[in-house]
């Protein structure tokens, strides 16, 4: 039992950390919970978090913090955030990987089917009693 406190507790806390920082990162550009003419509060989210996961990925791949750290910052705190962050550092290492294929198959399918089943589930969605 100890154990599965151990490890999941960082990732639980930080990504409820990680969810009220994204709802305090929209505030300037929506409100409290209001809607913005363009979606620019998810672009700050989005490259705010992916800048923020190259930092803590360069720290915890150069052991300049502990490895303990990595659930609690890149599942849980910008997990929470933005998953946005996690996809862009996935294709970053695809690419450092010299996969160039890998990772263009990958955004491609990640940004494609995910929007692809976004407008399936409006479609489902709208038909529903």
């Amino acid at each position: 039992m100890f154990h599965l406190v151990q490890t999941y507790a960082p990732v639980a806390l930080g990504g409820a950390l990680g969810a009220v920082l994204r709802v305090l990162a929209a505030r300037p550009f929506t409100g409290v919970y209001g809607t913005a003419a363009w979606p620019w509060w998810l672009i700050f989210v989005n490259v705010s978090g992916s800048f923020l996961i190259g930092i803590a990925w360069a720290l915890l791949s150069g052991h300049r913090i502990s490895q303990d750290w990595g659930p609690f910052f890149v599942t849980g705190l910008l997990g929470g955030y933005t998953t946005f962050s996690t996809f862009s550092l996935d294709a970053i290492r695809l690419l450092e990987d010299g996969r160039l294929g890998a990772a263009a198959g990958y955004v491609f399918a990640s940004v494609g089917l995910s929007l692809a089943a976004a407008y399936g589930g409006l479609v489902v969605g709208r038909a529903l009693p």
